[in-house]
Formats: structure tokens, sequence, C-alpha cells
């Protein structure tokens, strides 16, 4: 099965992901196990007011995305980057973001 690792980049109580200084020892059970293939990485970032504080983040997503391509670790194809929401993609994929999620763009909302 493909994975994609969630990061909590901002390291925030409420959200799921794995911290960054933990997500090596994470990388290192997700390729040791045969029923698992690394694909990249996921998260969302802390809710900024400035497009400034979502580069930050996202800037760290994609040196920890680099950086895990350009080791070429077994049990993996380490080519999907996915962040960015609704209301910060366009920074997102200038940070590099192959995946972003839309969906207050394309469904408005949630009530």
């Amino acid at each position: 099965m493909d994975v994609l690792l969630e990061v909590n980049i901002g390291a925030e109580p409420g959200k799921s992901g794995v911290l960054p200084e933990n997500l090596p020892e994470l990388v290192n059970a997700v390729t040791a196990s045969p029923h698992l293939r690394l694909s990249g990485l996921m998260a969302i970032p802390p809710a900024g007011k400035r497009e400034e504080e979502n580069i930050y983040y996202f800037s760290k997503m994609r040196y920890m995305f680099l950086d895990m391509q350009a080791k070429k670790l077994d049990n993996s194809n380490v080519q999907f980057l996915s962040m960015g929401m609704s209301g910060d993609f366009e920074t997102a994929i200038t940070c590099g973001a192959n995946i972003i999620r839309l969906g207050t763009a394309l469904f408005g909302k949630r009530k």
C-alpha cells in the first residue's frame, strides 16, 4: 500500500501527525514494512493570517520532502507533497506542493 506520512509541522497539540524531529524514525518503520511503500508527505500548517507565515511551514515541508527523495530509500517512491488548502493553495504550490485540498473552494464553507 502506498502511504503518505502526515507531519505535524507546527507542533500543534490538536493536530495529528508525527513531529518533524520524529519523522526519521517513522520513515524507517514504514520503509521496513513489506506491506507499505512510502510515497510522500502531507501537512496542514497552523492557520496563518499572512502568506509569510505559511511560507515558513511550507518551505520546511519541502526541505524534508526533497531530503527524503535524495536519500532514495528502499521500499519508497517519494513523489507526493500534499499541503495547501483553499485559503493557501497558491502559496503551497509555489513551495512545491503537488497535491492540494480544495474542499471549501469547490463546495463552500461547512455549515
